[in-house]
């Protein structure tokens, strides 16, 4: 009985695969998307991030294949998808530190009108290290971040956490040009 059963799934799977296939849609669709996402930044990796995480939870599996492929720029963008789908407030939480949003809120307020990086960093590193993707997703794919205030709670931050994760997407943004002193690639 249990041989018959399993032989029905198989061939039930098969079906799905193959009208899915033909169809058009299915995992190449999410492979033409994903690969949006590790090529993008801005606009662009957001609207393949937004098309990814519209899928929903279906699309997990093929999450966690490429979160353990060795190119860290793939497993990365898996890793910070992941993190979306499943702790999208985790993500909003950092949002909300670094922008120190409730400061505004709050009757009283810092001498100088907003929180220091340093603080909003402490603020961030205490979600702990579950927030480093969306920080790297705020660093160096969305780039959503331009007062210099924000840039640098979002790398306190990360030096807080001590994330290994964080280790070659930061060297990378900071590598030396050819022909250039040591500076900071923003792509």
């Amino acid at each position: 009985m249990n041989r018959v059963r399993a032989g029905y799934a198989a061939v039930t799977l098969l079906f799905l695969a193959a009208a899915t296939i033909s169809a058009g849609g299915g995992m190449s669709d999410f492979d033409k998307l994903f690969d949006d996402a590790v090529a993008g930044h801005q606009d662009a990796y957001r609207a393949a991030r937004d098309a990814i995480l519209a899928l929903g939870d279906t699309i997990m599996p093929a999450l966690q294949r490429r979160a353990a492929d060795p190119d860290w720029r793939v497993s990365l963008t898996a890793e910070m998808l992941s993190t979306r789908l499943r702790q999208s407030a985790l993500c909003d939480d950092a949002a909300r530190q670094i922008e120190a949003r409730w400061v505004q809120e709050q009757p009283v307020k810092p001498i100088t009108g907003e929180l220091s990086a340093v603080k909003r960093a402490r603020l961030v590193a205490a979600l702990g290290p579950a927030v480093t993707p969306c920080l790297l997703e705020m660093l160096l794919k969305t780039r959503e971040y331009k007062d210099p205030i924000q840039i640098d709670a979002i790398l306190l931050s990360l030096n807080n956490l001590h994330d290994r994760r964080a280790t070659l997407p930061l060297l990378d943004l900071a590598r030396i040009r050819p022909g250039t002193s040591t500076s900071v690639r923003w792509p």
